[in-house]
């Protein structure tokens, strides 16, 4: 089985979003999405297409630029990760000793037990994977209403996460007041933006 990665597919990088950001992680990237956000401002067309062991291999050349070889991090994004199945590749991460992290729009559940599910819904609708370690909700995404979302699914108890952030859009003025106007109604969400882009990494 192979997997289609986008470009860049498998780097060593600075998480900047949630709760682990700041932490050293390797990305692996996968291509495809089936949830087409508008504005969307990453390409994920297929570039590569590598079998679960040269990923693996390649992750392990990566952690070998690191010394953080006591809590090595791999975070698998996209693309919407679950168009495919994870579960080989998720086998195969933790047979090599390292934390798993996927990150995930909540389109469909993650069926393999990892060390970090991190939850982006782009929709007020159809989300299946309702509960992880954080949910980032991003308002005016897709057309996401923030506010109603909490009130539907927070606040209703249908969603089970221990970290819950309000993101602006990249760069928005407007979008990072709107996330401190809902902040000031909903207290119980932080705040999370891309700190990534403002270090100018991938």
């Amino acid at each position: 089985m192979k997997y289609a990665l986008a470009d860049p597919s498998i780097f060593l990088t600075i998480q900047g979003e949630g709760h682990l950001a700041g932490t050293t992680q390797v990305f692996v990237r996968l291509a495809g999405c089936s949830v087409g956000c508008a504005g969307c401002d990453t390409d994920y067309r297929v570039r590569h297409r590598l079998s679960v062991e040269d990923i693996t291999e390649t992750i392990r050349e990566q952690f070998t630029r690191t010394e953080n070889r006591l809590d090595p991090w791999v975070w698998i994004t996209g693309g919407e990760p679950t168009d495919r199945n994870l579960d080989p590749l998720i086998d195969a991460l933790h047979a090599a000793s390292w934390n798993v992290a996927v990150a995930t729009s909540g389109v469909r559940s993650v069926t393999k037990p990892v060390e970090w599910l991190s939850v982006s819904p782009h929709s007020l609708d159809g989300l299946k994977q309702t509960f992880g370690n954080e949910i980032k909700l991003v308002p005016g995404l897709n057309g996401l209403d923030a506010r109603e979302f909490i009130r539907r699914w927070d606040r209703t108890g249908r969603t089970r996460f221990w970290f819950k952030f309000l993101q602006p859009l990249d760069g928005n003025e407007d979008s990072m007041r709107e996330c401190v106007d809902i902040w000031h109604e909903f207290p119980d969400w932080g705040i999370s933006v891309q700190q990534h882009k403002i270090m100018g990494l991938a």
